[in-house]
């Protein structure tokens, strides 16, 4: 008798990440003395027809099962694929005063300018290989100790030491002990990198980690271009542009992977590169290489006749 319905992997899934928000909330109204308990009820009874109301619904589900999912769905509140907290875009168009001459090479001159500098973006980590946590589902996470900025994404990736290796740091080794997690760290090794390090939670649980914790590198990008404008006559006109894209040739990387340049090297099952690794421009990761924005530097000419 039972129906099955089909969701992506969230917190809460469909039905508790409805319907605990609006338990809370008439645990507050209760709680903030609006309403009394049995009219809260009755009132969802009447008019929603609900069969049960939000407390008595909660007496049933019990207190203790209702802070689990609470806490649970918090832990997934966190940064969004496209979490850009500041962002500057400095836009200038100056016509050069200029004064008559031969060829009118003392006239008509333009620069253009667009200066773009944006914080970071974050990213995920997401374990599709290990099945840890013994579901099945491709989608586990790992556990986290110290500054999610140690694990700021870049050209290269973030360090790995397999399980068992000389070389294994003295806080991966740690932190698994204090977990329970020594027999997965020797499985499948850990990820460390200033004083911060991702182990492998224990067999059968999912990792403690948050979502999309770590950021990438930003972006800084300034294009640049000098226009020459001709008069050739009352209906004629030329103009000649010189165009600077990212003149400066400063070097952008692409987010691993929830940014709008996604680049899928965010799994830790990949035991070691690319995982954490930008490693390609913007364009390049978005399949749109030059014409995208994030490259190396380039310089494009153009004449027009405007009649």
């Amino acid at each position: 008798g039972k129906r099955i319905i089909v969701a992506q992997d969230r917190g809460g899934f469909i039905v508790n990440l409805l319907l605990i928000p609006f338990l809370t909330h008439a645990i507050r109204l209760y709680e903030s003395g609006f309403a009394t308990r049995d009219d809260i009820d009755e009132g969802m009874r009447l008019g929603c027809g609900h069969p049960m109301g939000p407390l008595q619904l909660l007496d049933y589900i019990g207190l203790d099962t209702a802070m689990f999912v609470c806490e649970s769905l918090y832990e997934e509140y966190a940064n969004s694929d496209f979490d850009m907290r500041q962002r500057l875009t400095l836009s200038i168009t100056y016509a050069i005063p200029g004064k008559r001459g031969f060829g009118e090479m003392l006239e008509g001159w333009q620069i253009n300018s667009i200066v773009t500098l944006d914080s970071p973006q974050y990213w995920p980590v997401i374990d599709t290989g290990t099945n840890v946590s013994g579901s099945g589902e491709g989608h586990d996470r790992w556990d986290f100790f110290g500054d999610p900025n140690d694990f700021r994404s870049g050209p290269t990736s973030i360090p790995y030491f397999a399980g068992g290796s000389a070389s294994m740091p003295s806080a991966c080794i740690a932190d698994a002990a204090s977990v329970g997690a020594t027999a997965t760290l020797n499985s499948f090794g850990c990820y460390a990198k200033g004083r911060s390090v991702m182990i492998p939670p224990p067999l059968g649980t999912f990792g403690t980690m948050g979502r999309n914790i770590f950021p990438d590198s930003g972006f800084r990008n300034w294009d640049f271009s000098v226009a020459k404008n001709w008069k050739l006559g009352e209906r004629v006109s030329a103009q000649f542009r010189a165009e600077f894209f990212n003149i400066l040739n400063h070097p952008n990387f692409a987010n691993p992977y929830g940014g709008q340049n996604g680049f899928g090297d965010n799994d830790p099952s990949a035991a070691g590169p690319p995982f954490g690794c930008g490693c390609a421009t913007p364009d390049v990761a978005a399949a749109n290489p030059v014409i995208g924005s994030g490259g190396s530097r380039a310089t494009q000419f153009g004449l027009k006749f405007i009649f």
